[in-house]
């Protein structure tokens, strides 16, 4: 798996999907990150680039919340997630954030007034 250091391929941006893995009352959960798939409309279906979703098994009755990052091209606006042998859903991608001004900007009122410099927590456009 890749690294948020790793380039993003020109026309796509890295944008991340939040998941919570619930084990039955009676059963524990195995699971693999690379099981785990990206379909967005007119694309072949993607792989996770990087996760935050440690382990491979929960025990009985407990659950696991964790982070899935997918490189999708910039106008994705959605896509089902779905896990090999499981089930899928639907999710809506957020929009590419928008580029913070230059800090120099005289537009932005001078220097070090640099703006809003937090993205959305769901995308990361590095």
């Amino acid at each position: 798996m890749g690294t948020d250091a790793d380039p993003v391929a020109d026309g796509e941006r890295r944008v991340s999907i939040d998941v919570t893995l619930r084990a039955s009352a009676d059963q524990p959960l195995a699971y693999a990150v690379d099981r785990f798939s990206l379909q967005v409309p007119g694309e072949i279906a993607r792989k996770p680039h990087r996760s935050v979703l440690p382990g491979t098994r929960l025990p009985a009755d407990t659950q696991l919340s964790g982070t899935l990052i997918f490189d999708v091209p910039v106008e994705a606006t959605n896509g089902v997630l779905a896990y090999h042998g499981g089930g899928s859903t639907e999710v809506v991608l957020p929009p590419e954030a928008a580029r913070t001004p230059a800090a120099n900007d005289p537009a932005n009122h001078g220097p070090g007034h640099g703006g809003p410099t937090a993205a959305s927590p769901a995308t990361n456009d590095k």
